[in-house]
């Protein structure tokens, strides 16, 4: 066989290895163009996480995947169904292509989760809802802990439970308010303490203060 006719029969396979890769790539950048949108985007609060409307990005993802994984089976097709290869090396090539095939969906669903906030897969959250006295400001508290460590983040709810991210706070011990704020409303900020999770010299009870501003979206409904 000449060095034409190889190159010529190998054509599908580099079609299939460029398209996985491709692929690949392409989830990467929707896996990046996603999370830069929710970055932009006030999320809806629906009582147990957050729905930032990305289905177009979800399905050009999975679409991604899907071709890949199409990819990778007609490349493999292509290398058990070789005539004049070895059994060895049939078995190799799969071998090699399963390999191959298993790292670029594990970048693919890497990428799709690499910008994630490892707050919502290590601190497991648990989400209250809180308002000063008047009623007219509503806190979303989104509190967790990770082994020795608490944390909680904050948000603002509009009318239609448009989550504003104010900030965070965190706590020693693990330490958790379990929703109880005392909130306070005053111009553009509003303020509450929080058990810091820890004692002084006279075993009291350490606590702090937490004051954030409210978005101008908020101040102006």
């Amino acid at each position: 066989m000449t060095d034409k006719s190889k190159f010529i029969n190998a054509i599908p396979k580099i079609i299939c290895i460029a398209v996985m890769l491709l692929m690949t790539v392409m989830c990467f950048i929707t896996g990046s163009s996603r999370q830069l949108r929710n970055r932009q985007t006030v999320p809806v609060f629906t009582g147990s996480g957050f729905d930032y409307s990305d289905q177009k990005y979800d399905m050009a993802f999975y679409v991604f995947i899907v071709l890949s994984i199409i990819s990778g089976i007609i490349l493999l097709i292509l290398i058990l169904s070789e005539k004049k290869r070895s059994l060895f090396k049939k078995i190799t090539g799969a071998a090699l292509t399963l390999i191959f095939g298993i790292f670029l969906l594990f970048l693919d669903v890497f990428s799709d989760t690499s910008q994630e906030d490892s707050f919502y897969e290590n601190y497991y959250p648990q989400f209250y809802i809180c308002s000063d006295d008047t009623g007219a400001i509503r806190l979303l508290f989104a509190e967790g802990t990770f082994l020795f460590d608490g944390m909680t983040k904050v948000y603002c709810l509009d009318e239609e439970d448009h989550a504003y991210y104010l900030g965070k706070f965190s706590t020693d011990d693990g330490a958790v308010q379990g929703g109880r704020y005392d909130i306070s409303y005053s111009d553009d900020t509003v303020s509450f303490q929080y058990d810091y999770g820890t004692v002084d010299d006279k075993g009291n009870r350490v606590c702090k203060t937490a004051s954030f501003r409210l978005p101008k979206a908020i101040l102006e409904k």
